[in-house]
């Protein structure tokens, strides 16, 4: 039997282990996000499909709403990680304070209502 040296051995791993998490993780989620405004308030989408659900991080800077979206291989310590982010300038109207997260399959829902005008 012939031996193999060390680093013909770690190249072997390498290659078995990366085909294992390909084999593992064959999940990929395509996401896209949308805006829209009714009389009561102002709605931000973010729609996806495949079979993980994303990472989805809102946070309000100044005027501003950002959505982060972002997803992993799903194996510790993963080889990829996708990450997109959308800012949208919210109207005067807009209360922020008063946002709602609303989550279906295929859909995560931000709204901000309106402010009440006196």
């Amino acid at each position: 039997m012939r031996r193999i040296g060390f680093l013909s051995a770690g190249v072997l791993l390498l290659l078995f282990s990366t085909a294992s998490i390909a084999q593992a993780d064959n999940s990929t989620t395509q996401f896209q996000t949308g805006s829209w405004a009714d009389a009561t308030g102002y709605y931000f989408a973010v729609r996806y499909r495949g079979n993980k659900v994303p990472d989805i991080q809102v946070r309000i800077v100044g005027r501003v709403l950002e959505i982060v979206i972002g997803q992993a291989s799903g194996m510790p310590g993963g080889f990829f990680a996708n990450r997109m982010s959308q800012s949208y300038p919210l109207p005067m109207d807009a209360d922020p304070s008063r946002m709602r997260r609303q989550e279906q399959p295929g859909l995560v829902l931000f709204r901000i209502p309106r402010r009440q005008v006196s």
